[in-house]
């Protein structure tokens, strides 16, 4: 009769193993095949979209690694200068006078980092990113005199920016745009100038060229990378 009883209860166990297994692997096919189908109709706009979406990740984490290959810490200034305006946008964003004025669907298209089933900031932070990334290097370029030699990376710092406010106006916050933009332009200039030349991040050559002799000629060529000045 025990031996019965234990038979009963493992093959009830086992059943309802196998019904959870079969749930699971369902949810699991389920998920999979939509997102595979998803990613399969993207197109090329949207594709691009998200690329635009993330691309303020991916400057910040391209200066940080820049930084860590060139054997100094002035990437990880940048990154906590970003750090604290940010936070600072934040905490502007949720003030009475804007909290109230803005829409929170709208929201969902111009933050990507939600907390509580909330956006982070009530203020698009990739504005905030852009605007704070282009004034620190129009400082920094300016102060070494090498606002010229680096017109192409202003050029796309400039039209990266633009494109974000345009986007982010029209489709976001409207008027409040000016906030992040000013917030991280004056944040930008104003930690360049609190951490020094020193550890600034600014494109410049190397201090060791490589140099070679040819036939009736001496040539030598010199990389440019993002250093600390």
């Amino acid at each position: 009769m025990i031996f019965n009883n234990i038979r009963e209860i493992r093959w009830n166990a086992h059943s309802w193993y196998k019904t959870i297994q079969k749930y699971v692997y369902a949810v699991l096919r389920k998920n999979i095949l939509s997102r595979h189908k998803y990613i399969t109709e993207m197109g090329l706009l949207d594709l691009m979209f998200i690329t635009y979406r993330i691309m303020p990740f991916i400057m910040v984490s391209f200066l940080v690694i820049i930084s860590l290959f060139s054997g100094d810490i002035s990437g990880f200034f940048v990154l906590l200068g970003l750090i604290i305006s940010s936070l600072i946008t934040i905490i502007v964003s949720k003030s009475p006078p804007i909290a109230t004025n803005v829409d929170a669907d709208k929201l969902l298209k111009c933050n990507l980092i939600t907390l509580g089933g909330t956006t982070l900031s009530n203020l698009p932070l990739s504005t905030h990113i852009f605007s704070f990334i282009y004034f620190y290097f129009i400082y920094v370029t300016r102060l070494n005199f090498s606002m010229q030699s680096n017109a192409l990376l202003l050029f796309l710092l400039t039209g990266i920016l633009t494109v974000d406010v345009v986007f982010n106006y029209f489709n976001c916050v409207s008027k409040l745009i000016w906030l992040p933009l000013i917030i991280g332009g004056v944040s930008g200039v104003l930690w360049a100038v609190m951490i020094g030349p020193q550890f600034h991040m600014v494109p410049k050559a190397e201090s060791t060229p490589s140099c070679k002799v040819t036939n009736k000629s001496y040539g030598c060529k010199v990389k440019r990378t993002i250093l600390s000045s």
